[in-house]
């Protein structure tokens, strides 16, 4: 739709519930989660909006149906879920042309998620709770693409959690919601 509420359209016809449509960068494509109700099995597919035509990317089962966060050149597309072994939370990438799956933080019972492509591509933004004080609290990381070089950006700042990281247009700034209370960090002190 426009930004008036005009010009509403369907964009998908399937036969399961389709959800959280997210633009690639250049605005040509539109990711969303399907959801199957009898099966109880989400999939992402990608959705070419000049031809219609939608094409899975995942061909696993996936557990949630979080947004998605493209990479800016719109080959990749990371996204949290439980598709480890150890059913932790953990973010995966998914190649869009060839649904080549990748784990990135596959670390056995970290929370891993909402994963945050950087403007310029050479980072991912995440929130998780490995820094082990405390497992309900979570701090913003930041990794390569392929996971590398992880990096805390937000040192466990108990009894804070930091999470839902989102990049500037220019890169040069993280937003983040830290979510806690005055009471709690007095009570900490």
């Amino acid at each position: 739709m426009n930004p008036d509420g005009h010009n509403q359209s369907w964009i998908t016809d399937t036969d399961t519930d389709s959800l959280i449509g997210v633009f690639s960068m250049d605005g040509q494509q539109i990711a969303y989660w399907s959801f199957d109700l009898q099966t109880q099995i989400s999939k992402l597919w990608v959705m070419d909006l000049e031809t219609g035509s939608s094409k899975p990317v995942t061909t696993e089962g996936t557990n949630f149906m979080n947004p998605v966060s493209w990479s800016p050149d719109g080959s990749y597309i990371a996204f949290e879920d439980t598709l480890s072994e150890d059913q932790a939370m953990d973010v995966f990438r998914v190649g869009v042309y060839d649904g080549e799956l990748l784990n990135l933080t596959e670390d056995s019972s970290f929370r891993d998620g909402a994963p945050a492509w950087s403007p310029d591509g050479q980072w991912i933004a995440f929130h998780s709770n490995r820094a082990g004080e405390q497992a309900e609290s979570e701090d913003i990381w930041l990794m390569s693409p392929d996971g590398a070089d992880l990096r805390n950006l937000t040192s466990k700042t108990l009894p804070w959690s930091d999470r839902f990281p989102a990049w500037s247009p220019d890169g040069s700034r993280i937003a983040f919601y830290r979510q806690g209370s005055v009471s709690d960090a007095i009570s900490s002190a």
